[in-house]
């Protein structure tokens, strides 16, 4: 704290009330400065009176005031982790106890963001720590934290059909699944048995990530013609090594689909009447799923590759 305009030879007292603080003898004419104990006090705002003695005029009240503010330590508010889904925004909202002039977002050393609102999207590929620094605007030493977020690549699910069962391609942690886009209570596994007909889509939810299927329609003639096609096609041999036959039954032009059992796709092919295998040797060993789409049908169909 500085008293401009000190005239030397004067006595000058810092007081809080009747209390003298700090008191000095201005040795030359400018300016004289007093160093506060901010420890000795708590925080909040305070005031003092400046008192001016000299020989001549006794003591008398300075016509101004000194004041400051003691600040407690800077301190950020909670931050909760979060887990996305791969491609989607992390949404963060940092604030904290001060007024912040900065904040920068850092993977390690490298900061990646900064701005002075405390709000940030972050777009990961993979799990991510990242810290969060904040200077405040009252001059006192910044703060961080540090936080995680966690990446889940889940596929968008796809509903294997079989007579009427039905059943989510991804394996999730937990499903829910609608019928014409309602909730259906208590459908809450991997399959599900069509009671009703309509349109039935599947969410598929696995960490903090979560993925909504397209629908599938279900009625008396989707499933006849599911269960013509089922009847007509054959796979064979199963488990396969290279070659996988399909038997058509004059069934006529077919689309077949590799996905795994997570709902990643592998492969598609289109087969012609004439066409009965597909090579899959390439396929690392394990079990897929294989879409066979008709005209009139589609069905599902598990392979294992050796």
């Amino acid at each position: 704290m500085a008293i401009k305009n000190a005239q030397a030879g004067m006595l000058y007292r810092v007081k809080d009330g009747e209390q003298v603080v700090q008191s000095k003898t201005a040795t030359v004419n400018g300016v004289l400065e007093f160093s506060i104990v901010e420890h000795a006090y708590q925080v909040g705002d305070y005031s003092f009176q400046i008192e001016i003695e000299s020989e001549n005029c006794g003591a008398l009240m300075a016509d101004q005031t000194a004041a400051f503010t003691v600040n407690g330590p800077t301190e950020l508010n909670e931050i909760t982790n979060q887990s996305i889904c791969l491609g989607e925004t992390a949404i963060f909202n940092f604030s904290a106890n001060v007024s912040i002039a900065t904040y920068g977002v850092y993977i390690g050393a490298e900061l990646i963001a900064e701005n002075a609102t405390g709000l940030f999207e972050l777009n990961p590929a993979e799990k991510t720590v990242y810290t969060v620094k904040a200077v405040p605007q009252n001059g006192c030493e910044e703060t961080s934290a540090s936080f995680e977020v966690e990446v889940f690549e889940l596929a968008i699910p796809g509903i294997l059909v079989s007579h009427r069962v039905l059943e989510s391609s991804v394996t999730g942690d937990a499903y829910q699944w609608y019928l014409d886009g309602e909730i259906l209570e208590g459908a809450t596994d991997k399959v599900l048995v069509a009671q009703l007909s309509g349109d039935y889509s599947v969410k598929v939810i696995r960490g903090g990530c979560s993925r909504l299927s397209d629908t599938y329609t279900f009625n008396e003639e989707v499933l006849n013609a599911n269960r013509a096609l089922e009847n007509a096609v054959h796979l064979y041999p199963n488990p396969v090594i290279e070659m996988l036959n399909i038997d058509l039954d004059q069934i006529g032009d077919v689309k077949v689909t590799i996905f795994t059992v997570s709902g990643k796709f592998m492969n598609q092919y289109q087969l012609k009447k004439n066409q009965n295998s597909i090579d899959l040797s390439k396929l690392a060993k394990g079990t897929y799923l294989i879409q066979l789409e008709a005209e009139k049908g589609s069905i599902t169909k598990r392979i294992v590759k050796r």
